[in-house]
């Protein structure tokens, strides 16, 4: 699950083994896009969770950005212009 993402980077809450250096593939879903958005990353850190804590959170992987489509950051756009709207109309 992506929990925090930016042009150049993201948090994916994961117990998958990926260690700092790996490079992944991250699929991200959209309910607007068909086709999930491929974009290849690097992991730069890793946060484990004992097994007795992981009833509060999961550890994942913070992932540095190595390629993404425009698509990507037309995602992102769209998403900041929303939050922005959402914020002007709660004040």
């Amino acid at each position: 699950m992506v929990l925090d993402l930016s042009r150049t980077g993201l948090f994916v809450q994961t117990s998958a083994g990926a260690k700092p250096g790996d490079e992944v593939e991250v699929l991200l879903g959209s309910r607007a896009e068909a086709a999930p958005v491929a974009l290849t990353a690097e992991v730069v850190w890793q946060r484990k969770v004992p097994h007795q804590l992981r009833v509060i959170g999961e550890g994942g992987v913070g992932l540095k950005i190595r390629y993404a489509p425009e698509l990507y950051y037309a995602i992102l756009a769209d998403a900041a212009q929303a939050a922005t709207a959402r914020r002007q109309r709660s004040v």
